[in-house]
């Protein structure tokens, strides 16, 4: 079931997008057991929590999930230093242990992978999701 916190998903689009598709996946696809939105005991990169992922190589697996609404974001401009990505000047810390997937609002980062039937990219233990709002829509 979703579950939506505190300041969820208020005034920012692109979030509200990325967190509808997703909410859409579990209802349809049956493949996502829980999903939380800017929960406050998720840790980091918390603007979206799913639980129990059952999709090629996840067996239950939780991810965490930072949405960006950065367009025309190219993999230069992504940075990893330690537990702090940094996009386009914007940081946020992450456990490195944890399953964390950026998405960001562009076209122009190549893929060669896939996760839940997106194109990504891995930059060392994060999934990256190009995801614009039209492939969403």
């Amino acid at each position: 079931m979703g579950e939506i916190a505190r300041n969820s998903i208020k005034g920012y689009t692109y979030q509200q997008s990325v967190f509808i598709l997703f909410l859409a996946i579990m209802d349809t696809e049956r493949n996502i057991s829980k999903i939380t939105v800017e929960a406050l005991d998720t840790k980091n990169f918390d603007d979206i929590y799913l639980e129990g992922v059952q999709c090629q190589n996840s067996n239950g697996k939780n991810y965490r999930i930072q949405v960006k609404d950065y367009v025309n974001t190219k993999l230069g401009n992504i940075n990893i230093n330690g537990n702090i990505l940094t996009i386009k000047g914007n940081r946020n810390e992450f456990e490195p242990s944890d399953n964390n997937i950026l998405i960001v609002n562009t076209s122009l980062i190549e893929t060669d992978d896939s996760f839940m039937g997106f194109s990504c990219k891995k930059v060392e233990n994060i999934i990256v999701i190009p995801l614009t709002p039209k492939q969403i829509a």
